[in-house]
Formats: structure tokens, C-alpha cells, sequence
């Protein structure tokens, strides 16, 4: 009855399209497509322990209060020019465009031991702490472009490329490249296989792609704990180092796959093959202490 432990959380959530047909004729048409989003959340967080409570007076500073704040501020947009159009039995579409992504969160955890009776103010306990303190700021871009073609929904082709670069890397202005491509046929649009009439839908399909994970945040640097010295406030180097050169995981995947359809589809059947290869591998490594 007499302890608090209390969250308020204040969350703000936004998205917003635009989809602007720039040409349009009988065979082609050409779209200018933006999205993004914000998303903001604010916790504010109190817990406190009167020293009159029977645990708080076997302490040795009875009277205990935590005060929390994060904030988090996230936004992304996103650019792109679609171009779609007809060339006698083709159907391509063409995608380029640009991607921005930002992350603001920060946090501050402070403890005051041995209150004042009454209070709550860490600056009325007799032993003031700092639990944690972050901020972090993070800003990702790219720009992609791909290339889609569809023949008469017999064979469909798609190849493309994405460039990233993150100020979690160790160059923030290094463009890291991140190309795809597929190709689908769909057997049972040829015409030959007409007189097997239980199958409706027979497509072998291939696919290549590569990505990344992200560097965590700060791997780049070398950490300094706080620590007393003498009486007095210092600094040590973390036994841990940073490394200036880090470079993104990256992963890439070769995918053989079959889709089938039997009987109007009553029975279907999707099977897939693939090989996964990552590379870059991040580990934490510590140094010896000596």
C-alpha cells in the first residue's frame, strides 16, 4: 500500500502516402510513390520505497526512490518513381528511388538511497546514483533501383540493386552494394502441357538476393567506465577496444523452388531448396587484462 511503481507512457504514431500519376497513356504509365512514418514514444517511470517499511529498515540507508525518462524518436521516408509499360508481349515495370531512416532514443536512470522522511527527490537522499545514461543517434540511406519483366505471365524476371550506407559502419559514407534477381516460368501457359488435365500450375522458380545486418551501435568506439581514483573521478579504458574498420554482416541466399497445382487447385504443393552463406561475422572479442 505504501510503495509506488508507476509508468506513464505517452506514444505518438504516424503514417502518410502519396501517390502521384505523373504520365499516363494507353501503354504506359509513370507514378511518383512517397511513404513514411513517425513514431515517438515518451515512459516516465517513479518507484519508491518509504524507509518506514519493514525491508527498508534493515537497510543500511533506508528510503529508496528511482526516477526514469527514455525517449525514443523514430522516423522514415521513402521516394520512389514506378514506370510501367507495355512493349508487345511485355510487361515491364521499372523502380528507383531513395530510403531514409533515423533513430533518436535516449534514457536517463537515476537512485537516491537513505531519503529524507517524506521525500522524493533524489537530491533529499543521502547516497544519489546514476544508473544509466544513453543517447544514441543513428541515420541510415540508400537508394535502389529494379527492373521487372513479365511475359504473357509465362516467364517473369525481376533484377535488382540496393546501395546502403549507415553511420554505424566504420566510413559512414561508404555505399555497400546489395543486388537480387529472380526469374519464375510458369510451364502451364506454354500450351504443351494442355492434355494433362490435373495439373493447372507447374512453376519452377530461382532466386538470388543479399543483404546485411547492422553494426551495433558504438562498436566503433572504445568505451570509458567511470571509476574513483585516489578519492577523486576517473576514467578506464574498456578491456574491450572498438574497431574503426567495422563493416556490416552480410548474408547471401540462392533459392531453387516448385510450385504445383493439382485438380483446379484442390491439392497445391510449394517446395523450396536454398543455401544461405553469411560473411563478416561480428563477435565480441575481449582482450586480456594483462
Amino acid at each position: 500500500d505504501k510503495a509506488t511503481n508507476n509508468s506513464l507512457v505517452n506514444r505518438f504514431i504516424q503514417a502518410g502516402t502519396l501517390d502521384w500519376k505523373i504520365l499516363e497513356t494507353a501503354k504506359s504509365t509513370l507514378r511518383f510513390q512517397l511513404n513514411g512514418g513517425v513514431d515517438y514514444v515518451q515512459n516516465t517511470t517513479l518507484i519508491h520505497m518509504p524507509e518506514d517499511l519493514q525491508f527498508q529498515r534493515a537497510q543500511a540507508n533506508p528510503g529508496d526512490v528511482l526516477h526514469g525518462r527514455q525517449e525514443s524518436f523514430n522516423t522514415n521516408v521513402q521516394g520512389a518513381l514506378v514506370f510501367n509499360t507495355e512493349v508487345k508481349d511485355f510487361n515491364l515495370t521499372t523502380q528507383a528511388g531513395l530510403v531514409r531512416l533515423d533513430f533518436d532514443n535516449k534514457s536517463l536512470f537515476v537512485r537516491g538511497q537513505g531519503l529524507a522522511p517524506g521525500q522524493r527527490n533524489v537530491l533529499q537522499a543521502t547516497v544519489q546514483s546514476i544508473l544509466e545514461q544513453f543517447d544514441s543517434r543513428i541515420q541510415e540511406a540508400g537508394v535502389f533501383a529494379q527492373q521487372e519483366i513479365n511475359w504473357q505471365d509465362k516467364v517473369i524476371a525481376t533484377a535488382g540493386v540496393r546501395f546502403d550506407k549507415s553511420t554505424l559502419n566504420g566510413d559512414p559514407n561508404k555505399m555497400y552494394a546489395f543486388p537480387k534477381a529472380s526469374l519464375a516460368v510458369n510451364l502451364t501457359k506454354f500450351g504443351f502441357m494442355d492434355n494433362v488435365k490435373f495439373i493447372n500450375q507447374l512453376k519452377p522458380r530461382f532466386a538470388y538476393g543479399e543483404t546485411a545486418g547492422p553494426v551495433p551501435f558504438g562498436a566503433t568506439f572504445t568505451a570509458l567506465g567511470g571509476t574513483n581514483i585516489g578519492g577523486f573521478l576517473g576514467s578506464v579504458v574498456s578491456t574491450q577496444i572498438g574497431n574503426t574498420q567495422i563493416i556490416p554482416e552480410t548474408a547471401r541466399e540462392i533459392e531453387f523452388g516448385l510450385d504445383a497445382g493439382f485438380l483446379n487447385n484442390r491439392l497445391q504443393l510449394e517446395a523450396t531448396y536454398y543455401i544461405k552463406t553469411t560473411a563478416n561475422n561480428i563477435q565480441n572479442l575481449k582482450l586480456s587484462p594483462t
